[in-house]
């Protein structure tokens, strides 16, 4: 099964506590992927304390314009698999997810942020981003109507079918700007993992 390579763990918070740069990581996926059990497990490897999930920030947008459909739509609305909606919901989350950054970078703050509507066409170029892409449907789909999800989902066979697409479209526009795809028929510590190496690869850390 193999372990988590604490030591090289060890020597990305080193590097970046040294340098006093935040490392900021974006996590991506569809919903039930495994973003936050991921965001989970990395800050407390990393003893990153900040982690900052998109539907928190999509809940507020709500709060503060109730009658906006484009708001209702982002939070856990699985019929939206349409490519140019999707845009546009990027577009539109884009913009307190850049400020967040801007603010970390400004105060020396780690973060982890995941969360559906991460585009890198529109984000930040100051960051780690990693996107879970859906390769074990039979997987994904125990996942999702696992009874130890955290929020009870009420998903049809129609939802998960949109689900796919909108999977299929977000891998696309990861590989066309380089992102790292990881895929969700791997285990937690493989991916974890391989994020610590594309980090430490990035940074020269050896």
């Amino acid at each position: 099964m193999g372990k988590i390579n604490n030591r090289l763990a060890l020597k990305i918070q080193r590097y970046f506590r040294k340098n006093k740069k935040p490392l900021i990581i974006l996590i991506s996926g569809v919903n039930g992927i495994g973003k936050t059990t991921t965001a989970f497990a990395l800050s407390n490897i990393l003893r990153i304390k900040q982690r900052v999930g998109l539907g928190t920030i999509v809940k507020t947008l709500i709060t503060m314009n109730p009658n906006k459909n484009e708001y209702q739509e982002m939070d856990n609305n699985f019929s939206c698999a349409n490519d140019k909606k999707l845009k546009q919901q990027a577009r539109t989350i884009s913009k307190p997810v850049n400020l967040l950054i801007d603010k970390y970078y400004k105060d020396g703050v780690s973060c982890i942020i995941e969360g559906m509507q991460l585009f890198p066409m529109y984000l930040n170029k100051k960051i780690f981003h990693f996107h879970i892409a859906v390769d074990n449907v039979k997987k994904y789909k125990k996942q999702l109507f696992s009874p130890e999800t955290r929020y009870k989902r009420k998903i049809s066979k129609k939802d998960l079918e949109n689900l796919l697409k909108i999977d299929d479209f977000l891998e696309k526009q990861m590989y066309n700007y380089n992102v790292c795809v990881l895929k969700n028929s791997e285990t937690l510590i493989a991916i974890i993992n391989k994020i610590l190496y594309t980090i430490a690869s990035d940074t020269g850390i050896s």
